[in-house]
């Protein structure tokens, strides 16, 4: 504990100090932070107003740290952009995947799913039309079979 046993969440802020910690409290995230400023402080065992002071003036260090941009982003509750469109990629590509595997599934029942998984992931072309993208299937099923 950097508080002198107690938790940051007990800690007798004020200022600018005392609005970080009120966001900070209402976000659940003390320990978190209370990690960062042991982290901080590391050579020595803080004062008040160092601690005050780290909050009041180090509010995107801290956001930072909890994985926001800067303070602002933090108390909107918008993840860092580079982390969350990255997961939105993610999702909407495997969600295009599965789209395209069922229409490869409805289309050609007899040929193994993972085929279909495979074409579906690495060749189906969102730019095209699922009809062209069936037609290019085809082919391609025809070319690995010869």
């Amino acid at each position: 504990m950097i508080l002198r046993n107690k938790s940051l969440e007990y800690f007798d802020a004020w200022g600018g100090g005392l609005d970080t910690l009120n966001t900070l409290i209402d976000h659940r995230d003390c320990d978190a932070v209370e990690s960062l400023i042991e982290t901080v402080f590391d050579d020595h065992t803080p004062e008040n107003v160092e601690i005050n002071d780290f909050l009041w003036f180090e509010r995107d260090t801290i956001a930072e740290h909890l994985g926001f941009s800067d303070w602002d982003a933090y108390e909107c509750g918008e993840q860092d952009e580079a982390e969350g469109d990255e997961d939105d990629e993610e999702a909407e590509r495997e969600a295009i995947i599965e789209r395209a595997a069922g229409i490869l599934q409805e289309r050609f029942p007899r040929i193994k799913w993972s085929v279909k998984a495979d074409f579906a992931r690495y060749m189906w072309d969102e730019t095209e039309t699922d009809d062209q993208n069936c037609i290019d299937f085809a082919k391609w099923i025809a070319q690995s079979n010869d």
